[in-house]
């Protein structure tokens, strides 16, 4: 029986699963959809134009994918004269938003086109929002989805705080997402609160549905590092912003509370670690991983984990993965938003420096408690989050199998 044909554009290679958070997302999708489908990939990949693929990972997606092809975007110097009339074009309230340009979209449109020219798809699956005009305007499909994931008008409006500026950026960039989900025909976001920033609180939510994240846990092993004390854990990507911000925030409540903390160490664990993170390992206490070969060991070996996060929206997959291993884990009401945990059940919930202190130090002090909350998290995990019926909500929104 011949196979479908789906073409998938997205910002970057999903291989290996762990490389980020594209990749924990749509290598298990990839890999599933390969049954079905030859699947085209199309990857717009964003940098200064130096190759972020390695070879690995694309022979590896070599296994699942009929046809790859990859655009590096090169850095293109544009003069204020140029900047200044696109500010000034954006200001109409029916163009891309200034924040959201690309000055080399003719590139990209002529890539497109190239690589897809003379083939027509029965599904074009657009991974994130900025390319998806350029996929409707080029490609032929029978069916056009989108997964944007997390809502650009939710991201832009963390950081516009009272700029007039800014916030007529914002306003724009939500006007140009409502109007890239009404251009498809299936849409979806990772958690409720990115949905509903994004397209509003009166939408079809047959054709808008909320897909999150499952839970990958196909690498873990039971092997576990030994530290010789009591662990409180921070897990993530730790050049990114959002994770430096929480874990130097957890850093001070942990010092804060060190006399009450006694034979206890804070380990942050997560790849590509910035300066001021490894700059706390310079603490006796404090046990900075960087970059492992594999996670599990080292969160094998944590007793608690904490989230105190304050910036960031979606569903957050270190919360679940320390949540799949049967962590206790203390989070943000921000970071449980996308996850939708039952507080004092299955995670506990503490925002003020205060109550993530009070809760650290309750739960280092009463081991038993905290592994029951970590086995109910464990089975929260697993039956809501199992990748076998999240597919199934993939195949049935956005890859039209019924």
């Amino acid at each position: 029986m011949m196979k479908k044909r789906l073409l998938i554009c997205m910002p970057d290679l999903p291989f290996p699963a762990r490389k980020n958070g594209i990749s924990i997302r749509y290598y298990p999708i990839i890999v599933h959809a390969s049954a079905i489908f030859d699947i085209h990939l199309l990857v717009i990949s964003n940098g200064d134009g130096k190759s972020d693929i390695d070879i690995e990972g694309l022979q590896e997606a070599k296994k699942y994918c009929a046809n790859i092809s990859v655009y590096h975007r090169k850095p293109k110097k544009v003069n204020f004269l140029t900047k200044l009339y696109a500010r000034a074009k954006t200001l109409l309230p029916v163009t891309t938003p200034f924040t959201e340009l690309r000055y080399d979209e003719t590139e990209i449109a002529s890539f497109i086109k190239t690589k897809t020219q003379g083939q027509e798809f029965d599904v074009a699956l657009c991974v994130l929002i900025p390319y998806q005009n350029l996929i409707k305007k080029i490609v032929t499909a029978k069916q056009y989805t989108l997964d944007v994931i997390d809502s650009p008008y939710s991201t832009i409006m963390r950081t516009a705080g009272k700029s007039v500026l800014k916030r007529y950026d914002a306003l724009m960039v939500k006007l140009w997402e409502r109007r890239v989900l009404k251009s498809v025909d299936r849409a979806c976001y990772i958690s409720p609160l990115d949905r509903q920033l994004g397209a509003g609180k009166n939408i079809d939510e047959q054709k808008i549905a909320i897909i999150p994240n499952g839970l990958f846990l196909q690498d873990h092993t039971e092997e576990k590092k030994i530290y010789g004390c009591t662990t409180i854990g921070y897990l993530g990507h730790m050049g990114y912003p959002p994770n430096i911000k929480a874990a130097l925030r957890l850093y001070s409540i942990f010092q804060a509370r060190r006399n009450e903390l006694p034979n206890t160490k804070l380990v942050i664990i997560g790849r590509d670690p910035a300066a001021a993170i490894t700059a706390l390992s310079q603490d006796p206490n404090v046990i900075v991983t960087g970059t492992v070969e594999n996670i599990w060991p080292y969160v094998n070996g944590i007793d608690l984990f904490a989230f105190p996060m304050e910036i960031g929206s979606g569903q957050q997959n270190k919360l679940l993965e320390a949540m799949g291993a049967g962590k206790l884990v203390i989070s943000s009401t921000l970071g449980n938003s996308g996850i939708g945990a039952r507080n004092q059940h299955e995670l506990i919930e503490a925002n003020s420096d205060a109550e993530i202190g009070d809760a650290l130090v309750r739960f280092t002090h009463d081991p038993v408690s905290a592994r029951n909350i970590g086995k109910r998290a464990q089975d929260f995990t697993d039956r809501t989050y199992s990748w076998t019926s999240i597919l199934n909500k993939i195949d049935q929104h956005l890859l039209n199998i019924h």
